[in-house]
């Protein structure tokens, strides 16, 4: 949930973002209505401080510790398997047998590891799909009870020690765009704490 992870989301997010604030402003400017109000949040301090999030990252964490117990007991199954048939003649029917046997097992605790593998990934991304829907229903209930029209993201600015070597000048763009989609806001317009909050009650009140 760091920030490759966010990088997609923001950046449609900002250009969403931009497109909205443009549009809403042009219209008050046109209509000679009231400014539009417009709110901050950093939408990745909220989805990795909230009590969801945590609650995610723990049943991913004890899957993972479940599957790496269980692979660990395959594993020395199999050693068993191949300590049990140096022990025989390999010219032998046993020796054949326990090498069919060894194979078999093998073969099974690699299936069994893929199988995992890719349950383990699905566990993530419908962890992340339910907290990221969840913070953006925080972010709408604050921004309808502070009478905000308009919530941006607001990111950490990029460290150029954390782009890779091969990165291409597409990718860098779409990095600095992701973290720079608010340059400057006042702390009176950063919503982020209350949506924290309202997140984590929403949370403990569906337990």
């Amino acid at each position: 949930m760091k920030h490759l992870q966010l990088l997609a989301l923001t950046l449609a997010l900002a250009a969403a973002g931009l497109f909205a604030s443009g549009t809403l402003r042009s219209a008050d400017a046109q209509s000679g209505g009231s400014p539009t109000v417009v709110g901050v949040v950093d939408l990745e301090k909220v989805m990795n401080d909230s009590k969801e999030f945590a609650a995610k990252k723990a049943e991913v964490g004890a899957t993972a510790q479940a599957n790496q117990d269980e692979l660990s007991g395959r594993q020395r199954a199999v050693e068993g398997l191949k300590t049990e048939l140096d022990t025989l003649d390999p010219s032998s029917d046993a020796a054949l047998a326990k090498q069919l046997e060894l194979i078999e097992a093998g073969t099974s605790m690699k299936a069994w590891a893929e199988v995992k593998q890719r349950l383990a990934l699905n566990q993530q991304a419908r962890g992340f799909i339910s907290v990221y829907s969840n913070a953006t229903k925080a972010i709408s209930a604050v921004a309808e009870e502070a009478g905000v029209d308009l919530v941006m993201t607001q990111g950490q600015a990029l460290n150029p020690q954390q782009v890779p070597a091969e990165a291409t000048l597409q990718q860098i763009a779409a990095a600095v765009l992701a973290d720079s989609k608010v340059v400057y806001s006042k702390d009176s317009v950063d919503l982020t704490s209350r949506v924290i909050t309202r997140m984590n009650a929403d949370f403990e009140a569906m337990q």
